[in-house]
C-alpha cells in the first residue's frame, strides 16, 4: 500500500483596498514631500488628466499606496480633486495609513467616493500582487522606465 502525501495547503490571504477622496488646492507634489515614506511619480499615462504618485512598503505590514490629483485642480462632478487608495491585507492597516497620510500631508480625505469608483478600486489587488512578487519591475513600470 502506498501512502499518498498531500502538499501543504497554502494560506490564502485576501487583499482589501480603501479608496478615499478629498479636495486640495495646492500642488499634490508639495504635500507629499511631508509624507514619511517617499512617493514615486507615476509616469505611465492612464487617463492623462491627473498627476499620480505611489509608494510600496514591503515586508511586515506591506501596502501599496496610490494618490492622484486633477492636473487643473478642478473638482470632479462628485466634488473632489484628489483620489487616494491603499491596498493591504487588513482594513485596519488601510485606515491607519490613510489617517497618517492625511495628518502628514494636510490633505483632508473627507469626500465620499462614488460607489462606481469603490468597485473599480477594489481591483487594486492585482497591482499590489505584482509589487509583492516583483517590486523593482513594478516600480520601473509605473515610473516609465520599462
Amino acid at each position: 500500500m502506498v501512502a499518498r502525501v498531500e502538499p501543504p495547503k497554502q494560506e490564502t490571504r485576501n487583499t482589501v483596498t480603501l479608496a478615499k477622496a478629498g479636495v486640495f488646492h495646492d500642488a499634490l507634489e508639495n504635500a507629499i514631500r511631508s509624507y514619511s515614506r517617499p512617493l514615486g511619480r507615476v509616469e505611465v499615462d492612464t487617463f492623462g488628466n491627473s498627476v499620480k504618485y505611489f509608494t510600496y512598503k514591503p515586508g511586515t505590514g506591506e501596502y501599496l499606496l496610490m494618490v492622484s490629483q486633477q492636473n487643473d485642480g478642478e473638482l470632479s462632478a462628485w466634488g473632489y480633486n484628489v483620489l487616494f487608495t491603499v491596498t493591504s491585507y487588513h482594513d485596519a492597516r488601510n485606515e491607519q495609513i490613510a489617517r497618517r497620510f492625511e495628518k502628514e500631508t494636510g490633505i483632508p480625505l473627507n469626500v465620499k467616493v462614488p460607489d462606481e469608483l469603490q468597485r473599480f478600486y477594489a481591483a487594486m489587488s492585482l497591482p499590489f500582487e505584482v509589487f509583492e512578487r516583483k517590486p523593482e519591475i513594478a516600480k520601473m513600470f509605473l515610473e516609465g522606465r520599462l
